[in-house]
């Protein structure tokens, strides 16, 4: 793409800084006690990131970014949607909102499920491709060697998501009552997510990450766990970074797959290479 540096455009980068000037205006109201300055600020983060995602790729978009792009509307449902509700409502619509963008990002990132953590793998991979140097004997060693270090690597890699979870869930038990079951889907969805985010790359990895850190935050105030000093603004600088770095992980894949040469141009140069160099003087 013209103009594009890592899948960032002007226009992106101008709704990324537009996304950072909003996203300090609101969480200078929260630090305030928030207002009418953060209720009006909030619903439009997530447009601007989506302007972001959308000025930053151009069609065909592809199945990656047309999910994300739905994850992004609805996460703004789940940002605007319980300003209009009371009481326990408002919680179901965010719950229900944000489970949904969960689902989506997790449909979005599975494609890219190789490069992530569940495919770590182990450091014996290369004293098993050395092995496998030494005839077919040496291969089979190889490929079997490769399968079962990649397996336990892929399920170490993941274990500190899953015992995340598990922890958030425990300490929230106790005060859930009947939406433990919703808590327990949510658990598992945004783990699911965060752990395939790690295909996008190092942002993306991160950005999936600190969304467990965001919505555990949410989690252990709305059950009574745990309420931090400015609780909300630490929920909301997480909530616009794991969505930000999301994005950019997008971007950024976006980017390094448009430069890849297509397997057959690759193939096609490979077989004329030598006659290329025959020619050579």
């Amino acid at each position: 793409m013209r103009g594009m540096r890592g899948g960032v455009g002007a226009v992106s980068r101008a709704a990324l800084l537009a996304l950072a000037l909003v996203t300090a205006v609101h969480l200078g109201a929260q630090l305030r006690g928030g207002g009418p300055v953060a209720e009006v600020t909030q619903p439009l983060l997530m447009p601007l990131l989506l302007g972001a995602l959308l000025a930053g790729t151009e069609p065909p978009r592809g199945r990656l970014v047309r999910l994300f792009a739905l994850g992004l509307v609805l996460s703004w449902a789940g940002d605007t949607l319980p300003r209009l509700l009371d009481g326990q409502a408002q919680f179901l619509a965010m719950l229900g909102s944000f489970l949904l963008a969960q689902i989506v990002y997790a449909l979005a990132l599975w494609p890219l499920r190789g490069g992530s953590l569940l495919a770590a793998r182990s450091p014996g991979r290369s004293a098993a491709r050395s092995a496998g140097s030494r005839g077919a004997e040496g291969r089979e060693a190889r490929s079997r060697g490769d399968g079962t270090g990649r397996a336990l690597a892929g399920r170490a890699a993941v274990l500190p998501y899953l015992g995340a979870a598990a922890l958030i869930v425990g300490l929230c038990t106790p005060s859930a009552g009947v939406l433990l079951p919703a808590l327990v889907v949510y658990a598992a969805a945004i783990c699911a997510m965060a752990v395939l985010a790690t295909g996008l790359g190092v942002r993306g990895g991160i950005g999936g990450a600190v969304f467990v850190v965001s919505d555990s935050l949410i989690a252990l105030n709305t059950f009574d766990v745990l309420t931090l000093p400015a609780h909300e603004v630490w929920v909301m600088a997480t909530y616009v970074a794991a969505q930000v770095l999301l994005v950019l992980g997008v971007l950024g894949h976006r980017a390094r797959a448009g430069r890849r040469p297509r397997d057959g141009a690759g193939r096609h140069d490979a077989a004329i290479s030598p006659h290329r160099d025959a020619q050579r003087p």
